[in-house]
């Protein structure tokens, strides 16, 4: 399992159902959590075989910007 962080503008806890929604539709996912403490508002994504380019691309579809910090 691959663990990907990602430094976000997901900048409020309002948000948090939106971008639900369109990651519990990837079947890889197994668990995933923002941090919103993080300077970074933190999107740190538990997956299988899931690049990064499919969640950074996800994100910028419903206008949010999201770049790959490291890989696990």
């Amino acid at each position: 399992m691959e663990t990907l962080k990602f430094m976000t503008d997901i900048d409020s806890p309002k948000e948090f159902s939106r971008i639900k929604s369109m990651l519990d539709r990837f079947s890889e996912i197994k668990e995933w959590e923002l941090d919103f403490d993080s300077i970074y508002n933190l999107l740190v994504v538990k997956a299988i075989n899931l690049k990064s380019s499919v969640i950074a691309d996800a994100l910028s579809a419903l206008g949010y910007n999201a770049t790959l910090l490291y890989e696990e």
